[in-house]
């Protein structure tokens, strides 16, 4: 299975002269902070003959010479992501203003991204096709808040509730303390402890879920009113994976959003009752986690 990739490496050899750096396949794109509507969105189509490995080593998928999109961000951010969504599989290039080139693939599915701070400066953006010889339609989106993401919903994995092949979704308590919130709660970040792992494989909910949970849920997490903005994230010195039923019947998961840590966000989230499982990556691991629970989009692992 391909993993996420993110490299900052030195421009390669498909660059070009200054004159070609002012022209893209998809036209310019202006920016300052604060822009509206949030996030900006322009099309494009991904793919071309020349391997993107040769912009600069590592990095993946099939481009164009000269640059998709250019960038022009008028001030510095101290936060933008950039990605790309497609029904294909892309991938990411993004030359900074120093000639550095910044690649990526498959952060949230098969959808690349690359975020983090950006100083002030013009931008040359490719948006690569995977596989060889394929060209697809896409969506190139630019945005300062941390909850939007592919899809438009939390940060991981949405599924329809199907037949439940095992997990205790009936579960009144927890294995570890449950948490009830309403928004403003203070401390913020809200701290659990517990250990990962157990013998139920969830990769059986689909949807890309991943890691061995137990079957009754880690914690019983009530919301007491609907939050505009809500993350959930683990801390570990081992490799875990995060699990949430929603009221609903929705699964969330999520894997590797810090490092091995998981998260899941939402810029929207209802209330009522939600099932948390924190699981190990391997099976017969189990190890000691943090879980935190924040409305503020800073706070992280």
């Amino acid at each position: 299975m391909k993993r996420a990739h993110a490299y900052v490496l030195i421009a390669g050899s498909l660059l070009g002269t200054s004159s070609a750096a002012a022209q893209s396949n998809f036209g310019t794109i202006v920016l300052r902070s604060g822009f509206t509507p949030d996030p900006h969105i322009v099309n494009g189509v991904s793919g071309g003959s020349q391997p993107a490995s040769n912009l600069a080593p590592g990095c993946r998928g099939f481009v164009t010479a000269q640059p998709d999109h250019i960038l022009n961000l008028t001030t510095p951010f101290t936060f933008l992501r950039i990605f790309a969504e497609s029904a294909a599989d892309t991938t990411l290039v993004v030359q900074q203003p120093t000639g550095a080139i910044v690649c990526n693939d498959d952060t949230y599915g098969r959808n690349p991204a690359i975020e983090g701070t950006f100083p002030a400066g013009t931008y040359r953006i490719w948006i690569g096709s995977y596989h060889a010889g394929q060209h697809a339609q896409y969506q190139l989106k630019l945005t300062e808040l941390r909850a939007v993401v592919p899809g438009g919903g939390a940060v991981g994995v949405g599924v329809v509730a199907g037949p439940n092949p095992g997990l205790d979704v009936n579960a009144r308590r927890g294995n570890f303390r449950p948490v009830s919130l309403r928004s403003g709660f203070l401390p913020d970040p809200r701290r659990l402890t517990g250990t990962s792992g157990g013998a139920f494989d969830a990769a059986q909910l689909g949807g890309g879920c991943r890691g061995w949970v137990a079957a009754r849920p880690d914690h019983v997490v009530t919301l007491r009113s609907g939050f505009n903005f809500l993350r959930m994230y683990v801390s570990s010195q081992a490799d875990t994976t995060l699990v949430v039923r929603t009221p609903d019947g929705r699964w969330l998961c999520n894997d590797d959003t810090f490092g091995t840590n998981p998260s899941i966000e939402s810029p929207s989230w209802g209330p009522g009752r939600y099932l948390v499982w924190v699981g190990s990556y391997q099976q017969g691991v189990m190890a000691p986690y943090q879980i935190f629970f924040t409305e503020l989009p800073t706070n992280g692992p």
